[in-house]
């Protein structure tokens, strides 16, 4: 008996197998990872983008090198891409060489599993971009930055695709989480620390925007900034001076521009003061 359609469902993926192998490998920037992580931690809404890169046929590999973060209409339930923001990020890719290879989005706070409706967006994608051979070298991520049940402060991720057979439903094709590397050799890029400036940006009068200063776990001392902080840096890998310098020029960054202004505060106190007159 097929179940009754809720978009909104999370479907845990799959693992390919020895006897089921995956279609092709997936290697990753340090750059790009930062990017994705950083974006999300922003809002407690979803954030998305798109991903750019190249496919390798005689290898059977995909390198992600380049994060274009949309713009997007958000809930704390679903994303939609501004069309926009798409035909923008094709622009840079195609000026950068770059293939379109994948797109990002954050569960800010639950399980970095898709939904059926993330599925379907996927699928879409995938079959948008099917080879001759078949292959549909197209990949999703989602980031999940803000879960307080994860003992790590790291945001976890999920690298995923549809898979060819279809959920037992018949609604949907199964999701596969893909495994991933690490593109080796790396240097932090400039480009990267600017693009975060420009979130920041961008995200500033945003009012579902995160509030670095607040604690991330109730009973603790670490806040969001340093949660943040740590889960960026297990990203990292170049020489320990060059990360300082980074996490220094983020951290400055997001002290400056990204805690609540005076206007804010003092609206939360009078809403505080309300409260307890109230009680």
């Amino acid at each position: 008996m097929v179940g009754s359609y809720d978009p909104f469902r999370l479907v845990p993926p799959h693992h390919y197998t020895s006897r089921n192998p995956a279609p092709f490998r997936v290697s990753v920037s340090m750059n790009v990872m930062l990017l994705m992580d950083f974006h999300a931690h922003l809002a407690h809404t979803e954030i998305i983008g798109l991903l750019g890169g190249h496919y390798f046929s005689d290898r059977e590999i995909m390198e992600v090198i380049y994060v274009y973060p949309c713009k997007s209409s958000s809930t704390g339930f679903q994303c939609e891409m501004d069309p926009a923001s798409e035909v923008a990020a094709r622009e840079v890719f195609a000026e950068k060489g770059l293939e379109f290879v994948g797109w990002y989005h954050s569960h800010p706070t639950f399980d970095p599993q898709p939904s059926i409706r993330d599925i379907e967006n996927q699928t879409q994608y995938q079959e948008m971009w099917r080879r001759e051979d078949g292959v549909e070298p197209f990949i999703g991520v989602i980031v999940t930055p803000y879960d307080i049940e994860h003992d790590s402060n790291v945001s976890r991720f999920q690298f995923w695709m549809s898979g060819t057979n279809y959920d037992l439903s018949g609604q949907f094709r199964t999701p596969y989480s893909c495994q991933h590397s690490f593109l080796q050799n790396e240097n932090l890029q400039e480009e990267t620390f600017s693009q975060m400036a420009s979130l920041v940006e961008e995200y500033h009068n945003y009012d579902q925007r995160v509030n670095m200063s607040e604690t991330y776990r109730k009973d603790e001392e670490v806040s969001r900034l340093d949660k943040l902080i740590e889960s960026l840096s297990s990203h990292i890998n170049v020489s320990s001076k060059a990360a300082e310098t980074f996490i220094s020029q983020v951290r400055e960054l997001m002290s400056d521009d990204f805690r609540p202004n005076k206007n804010e505060e003092a609206s939360k106190l009078g809403s505080d003061a309300t409260k307890e007159s109230i009680l």
